[in-house]
């Protein structure tokens, strides 16, 4: 993968951990209200408690809830790890494009210094000649 394909991962990943969230939040909320409404007293029209017997319900609703907030911190645990992994990723992307980097550089001084080497080699052949030659 590229940086660039890494970072827009990222990018999505996070959308869709905020999205999850979102998600689950309001599945939390919902499910208090069921419970809320289970658990509310009902009266018919001349004033006489007809509550019906939730219980059974209830009882489902918390264990459901109970099982969706277990998961959840699964999930939140699993994205954390997810995200560090991607972090590292990204850094490593970067280390290789910036050792790219340097080995482009270091080629173009080495590229120099062997030209610079090559005139100082070629001006010393020179003046040795140049020394050789009588007066």
């Amino acid at each position: 993968m590229t940086f660039s394909s890494l970072t827009k991962y990222s990018d999505r990943y996070s959308f869709f951990i905020e999205a999850v969230a979102v998600s689950s939040e309001d599945t939390l909320r919902d499910a208090l209200a069921a419970q809320e409404l289970m658990t509310s007293p009902v009266a018919n029209t001349r004033g006489d408690d007809v509550t019906p017997d939730y219980s059974k319900g209830i009882a489902h609703v918390r264990l459901t809830l109970d099982e969706l907030r277990e998961r959840k911190l699964r999930t939140d645990e699993l994205c954390d790890v997810r995200r560090i992994k991607l972090q590292q990723l990204l850094q490593l992307k970067q280390s290789e494009r910036d050792a790219e980097q340097v080995e482009i550089r270091l080629c173009a001084k080495t590229n120099t210094l062997n030209f610079n080497s090559t005139r100082i080699e070629d001006l010393h052949e020179n003046q040795l000649r140049l020394m050789r030659l009588p007066l």
